[in-house]
């Protein structure tokens, strides 16, 4: 299976499973089960999908507390 379906949280993303890269995400999961099944049959890239059609997404940085010492 090149493409698999991992819930996380509320979530459901669709991977590419040579890759790990996430290609899509959704709350609903029959549209993420559909997304699955079409790229497993075929159209998407047989498992590695080129860099430029992945979006970068910047994650929220952690803010630290300071401390008094």
């Amino acid at each position: 299976m090149l493409y698999l379906l991992k819930k996380v949280d509320k979530e459901f993303h669709v991977l590419e499973n040579s890759t790990g890269l996430n290609l899509y995400i959704t709350s609903n999961e029959e549209e993420a089960q559909r997304m699955v099944n079409a790229l497993n049959a075929g159209s998407g890239f047989d498992g590695y999908t080129p860099n430029f059609f992945v979006k970068e997404v910047s994650q929220k940085k952690r803010q630290l507390k300071s401390c008094l010492l």
